[in-house]
């Protein structure tokens, strides 16, 4: 679980409401660490198995994964070895860290132990 911290890089009220909403569905997942860096937010468990990138209208969620997503609300998806693959989704608002997401990101946090 991580403190209330917000990271200084999450300027917008968009980034930062959204930002919560996903640290809500990390806490319910387990232990993990945030890394601040210059650009983005790594959320740790070991290794990164996701990046928060902050937008001025909320922020690009960035998941490491074991398949491609295809789905609508998918905006990139890059293979990046035989196993791995970076999937992002635009989150504008709290409520778009739905449970079709959530499920996603669950994947991510499993996959990263």
């Amino acid at each position: 679980m991580q403190t209330a911290h917000t990271p200084a890089i999450l300027k917008s009220a968009e980034s930062q409401a959204v930002y919560r909403a996903l640290l809500d569905a990390f806490d319910a997942l387990g232990s993990y660490d945030v890394e601040e860096k210059t650009t983005s937010l790594h959320i740790m468990r070991g290794r990164a198995f996701a990046g928060v990138h902050p937008r001025a209208n909320g922020v690009v969620l960035n998941l490491v994964l074991d398949d491609a997503v295809d789905h609508a609300r998918v905006r990139k998806s890059e293979q990046v070895s035989k196993t791995r693959h970076h999937v992002e989704f635009l989150l504008e608002r709290p409520g778009d860290v739905d449970a079709w997401l959530v499920k996603r990101i669950s994947r991510a946090y499993e996959l990263a132990s």
